[in-house]
C-alpha cells in the first residue's frame, strides 16, 4: 500500500516521563514510530471530538463557498447597476436600508 505523503511540521512537545513511556510502549505494540503513533491518536482525538461528521464538513464548506460565490455575484451585480442605472440604483439602496436611511437623518438634525 503506498504511504500518503504529508508536509509535517517539527514541533518540540514537553511531556511527562509516564506518559512518554506509554507512549513509547503502545507504539512498540503497533511497530510504529513515536512520531506516527502520536499523530495518530491526535487525529484520532480530534475526529472523535469534532462535531460533525466528516460528510457534514464537507456539505458545510460547500454551502460557505456558495456564499462566497454568491456575495461576489451580488458585488458584481451592484457595480454592474451602478454604472447603467446609478440614480435608479442608489435610490433601490435608500429604500432597501431603512434603518440605515433613519441613521443618516438622526446625523442631519
Amino acid at each position: 500500500m503506498a504511504r500518503k505523503v504529508r508536509k509535517l511540521t517539527a514541533l518540540m512537545v514537553r511531556l511527562p516521563e509516564p506518559l512518554r513511556r506509554e507512549l513509547a510502549r503502545l507504539a512498540a505494540a503497533a511497530s510504529r514510530s513515536m512520531n506516527s503513533e502520536i499523530i495518530r491518536r491526535l487525529e484520532d482525538s480530534i475526529e472523535r471530538d469534532s462535531p460533525l461528521s466528516p460528510d457534514a464538513e464537507r456539505l458545510l464548506a460547500q454551502v460557505e463557498e456558495g456564499m462566497k460565490r454568491r456575495d461576489k455575484l451580488e458585488g458584481e451585480l451592484l457595480r454592474a447597476l451602478l454604472r447603467a442605472a446609478p440614480e435608479e440604483a442608489k435610490e433601490s439602496l435608500r429604500q432597501a436600508a431603512p434603518g440605515r436611511r433613519a441613521k443618516e437623518g438622526d446625523k442631519s438634525s
